[in-house]
């Protein structure tokens, strides 16, 4: 008497699947072991790389990053990618610069000239996307040689002035929020981050 295995349960690795996609998802399990490994191989490797003063350099480089994808997160959910953001981003800190630090501007002001100027480059980008159905990427890619021009022509004179003083400070590795010894920026962006979610 012979016994017939029957079909295999070809429903089993699709249920795994997506209990491990949906496990990544909402607990970042693989991206966090991967994290400290990274992390332990810089820490035995480099000299320095478990410091206090080398984990909010990190930090603070993770903070620029994460408050610039904050904005990126909209064009991404409506299916655009926008390249323009590093040219805006080089835009408003030549422009500072220039304007508080050189020029002797309010620092209000000058965010105004910024904020005003960003809207309208942006919305620019948005009209030609939106309008002439053109990929975002390809309108903001070429935004963002626009930016870089800008602030190419805008340093030809070569730029003497700093950022206010206050706004170095909010974002240097030894500067303290509330006594604590963590950079202010490093909050803003934890704060905002969590206000994402």
């Amino acid at each position: 008497m012979s016994v017939v295995a029957g079909p295999p349960d070809e429903r089993a690795p699709s249920q795994l699947r997506g209990t491990l996609v949906r496990l990544s998802r909402d607990t970042p399990l693989v991206q966090l072991a991967i994290l400290i490994a990274i992390f332990l191989y810089g820490a035995v490797t480099l000299d320095g790389f478990s410091s206090a003063t080398s984990i909010k350099s990190m930090l603070l480089l993770a903070s620029f990053l994460g408050l610039a994808a904050l904005g990126q997160t909209v064009l991404v959910l409506l299916g655009h990618l926008d390249l323009s953001v590093p040219g805006f981003i080089g835009l408003g800190n030549v422009t500072t610069a220039i304007l508080v630090g050189q020029n002797g501007w309010g620092f209000v002001p000058a965010l105004a000239v910024i904020v005003a100027a960003s809207v309208v480059m942006g919305g620019l980008s948005g009209l030609i996307v939106h309008h002439f159905r053109v990929q975002s990427i390809v309108v903001t890619l070429g935004m963002g040689f626009v930016l870089l021009g800008a602030i190419d022509v805008m340093a030809r004179g070569g730029i003497t002035g700093t950022a206010p003083e206050w706004l170095t400070r909010f974002a240097t590795v030894i500067t303290k929020t509330v006594g604590v010894s963590v950079p202010p920026l490093i909050v803003l962006w934890l704060v905002m981050s969590e206000q994402d979610q």
